[in-house]
């Protein structure tokens, strides 16, 4: 991966941003590094399914690629018995591994500091082996 880091103006909180909490993104190689804001779905699914003998649905989609929680909302209608029903949950979207850059927010020509980064793994035990350089 060949690329750099660069401040980024205005991350936002919540919103699809090619810049962590800190401000910082990264350009390089990888067109799937950087993800640009109009890429941001914010309905991923809007489907109609009928109910099987059980009264269940089943409904398959694939998660976007922005990263989120995403409300799932299921409304259920028997018009010929007049009964209605409603449920909700939340999907969580997430890198399975990220890494968090770590770096001084001030440096200057001349300067020397230490760098490093914060490895997030999902919710799995893992291991992992990173190389910096």
């Amino acid at each position: 991966m060949v690329g750099r880091w660069h401040p980024v103006s205005d991350p936002r909180p919540g919103l699809s941003c090619p810049a962590d909490d800190a401000g910082v993104a990264f350009t390089g190689s990888s067109p799937d590094l950087v993800r640009d804001a109009a890429d941001f779905i914010v309905t991923p699914l809007s489907a109609t399914a009928l109910l099987g003998p059980d009264g269940r649905a089943v409904v398959n989609f694939t998660a976007p690629p922005n990263l989120g929680t995403f409300a799932i909302r299921a409304y259920v209608a028997a018009g010929s018995i007049a009964k209605y029903g409603s449920a909700e949950t939340k999907v969580v979207v997430r890198r399975l591994l990220s890494l968090t850059p770590s770096v001084p927010r001030f440096v200057r020509v001349g300067d020397s500091f230490e760098a490093g980064a914060v490895v997030t793994v999902g919710s799995a035990p893992a291991t992992v082996t990173v190389t910096l350089q």
